[in-house]
């Protein structure tokens, strides 16, 4: 996990296998990059940063499937991203291994019986999540994404990545 917020301990309870605190230093990226050799192509990367600067950056694409998830991503983050990566001259060919996920398509597909139908990721977080989150903070964010995924495929008996799997598509910039 990379993160501003000098508290391992939320990023190990997250799921992280590692953990780094901002501003990246690329040589100790690297080195745990290099300590968990990835042995197959099918790997996935979840990258959640709200600074286009270091989300888009060369050394973070790997030869390897990265999945971004975002809540009503496809109106907003994953156009964002595009966005960005144009007015950076980006070469857009760096998201062709890139897979995307919104939470919101999940949630309106599968999870129509939580908070009285409100889809927003506010009403869902107060639903899934046992502490308080605040909106439009991407760690806050991403526990309350985390957590409807969890709660989803657990009501659904697979594991959140199956769930996720089954909603990810390519972004399609033809």
């Amino acid at each position: 996990m990379l993160t501003m917020t000098d508290d391992p301990d939320i990023g190990y309870s997250l799921g992280a296998t590692d953990y780094l605190t901002k501003p990246v230093k690329w040589d100790q990226l690297s080195g745990i990059l290099n300590r968990h050799k990835i042995e197959s192509d099918s790997q996935t990367i979840l990258i959640v940063e709200d600074d286009e600067t270091t989300r888009l950056s060369p050394k973070l694409f790997l030869q390897t499937a990265v999945l971004l998830v975002a809540h009503n991503g496809l109106r907003f983050d994953f156009p964002l991203l595009v966005t960005e990566c144009l007015r950076n001259n980006c070469n857009l060919d760096v998201l062709a291994c890139w897979f995307f996920v919104d939470t919101l398509e999940i949630v309106l597909c599968c999870g129509k019986h939580m908070c009285d139908g409100c889809a927003r990721l506010q009403c869902l977080a107060r639903y899934c999540c046992c502490c308080e989150l605040h909106a439009h903070r991407a760690l806050d964010d991403t526990i309350a994404c985390r957590d409807v995924v969890h709660h989803l495929a657990r009501r659904l008996d697979v594991t959140p990545m199956e769930l996720l799997k089954l909603f990810a598509r390519e972004l399609g910039l033809d």
